[in-house]
């Protein structure tokens, strides 16, 4: 009696087996023709087959519609080499999004790290937040926001220019609109300078509806250095972001 389990057991790999054995055809008109075999597989095997086909077929399709190569299913592929297949390009992906994470994690903290250093030379403080309405007269034909921010200039050199990104945030800490900013200053080491900003308002933009009503004295700002020029033609640079 005990044997008959044994017997239904190899059976049943055996059936496994050749279920992995089997060709897939080229033409995907013709996929049917394997489901029988697919139909044997474990849910974890047909999970990596059906997404092997999806790559190579659909994914196939859209990547020549947009110019990239993609490689067909091969001649003579098997079900069970479709799927180890897989099994190694989703390791590879998890290697390549884990390697990824940890080079942006990385800039992200060099980043950190010289904004820190950064901070002990420049220092950036918003002042003034007003909205200028256009008053049709003399070409003042535009709607803009001004911005009055004062720089100090903390270290032993003069800074001459400064590129960066602007984020104003409301009392309670959250963003109301971030701003990419450039500015040619003359700041001389110890000196601090009110420099007077613009931007064109959109009265039909939240996020410039917000920043136009921003009060200046309880909304937090912060300026995230990109790039800043010293007189002497040195430098500071932020390591980019990896895409």
């Amino acid at each position: 009696m005990r044997a008959v389990p044994v017997v239904i057991g190899l059976v049943f790999c055996l059936g496994c087996t050749n279920a992995r054995n089997t060709i897939i055809p080229q033409d995907i008109s013709k996929l049917d023709t394997i489901k029988p075999s697919v139909d044997k597989l474990t849910s974890e095997e047909k999970g990596l087959f059906v997404t092997y086909m999806m790559r190579h077929t659909v994914g196939a399709a859209l990547g020549s519609a947009f110019g990239v190569k993609q490689e067909a299913i091969p001649a003579s592929m098997t079900i069970g080499k479709a799927i180890e297949e897989q099994k190694a390009f989703a390791v590879k992906m998890d290697a390549e999004a884990a390697a990824k994470k940890a080079a942006g994690q990385k800039a992200e903290a060099d980043r950190k790290a010289l904004a820190d250093q950064l901070a002990q030379v420049l220092t950036a403080n918003l002042r003034e937040v007003s909205l200028h309405k256009a008053t049709f007269q003399n070409f003042d034909v535009e709607n803009y926001i001004k911005f009055g921010i004062s720089f100090e200039n903390k270290g032993a050199k003069s800074i001459v220019g400064i590129k960066g990104i602007a984020t104003f945030r409301d009392k309670f800490g959250d963003v109301i609109s971030t701003l990419p900013m450039k500015i040619e200053v003359q700041l001389k080491p110890g000196q601090t300078t009110l420099v007077k900003l613009q931007k064109k308002y959109n009265q039909f933009d939240s996020d410039d509806q917000k920043l136009a009503n921003v009060d200046a004295a309880t909304a937090k700002f912060e300026l995230t250095p990109e790039v800043v020029l010293f007189s002497d033609g040195s430098k500071f640079e932020a390591p980019k972001a990896p895409e």
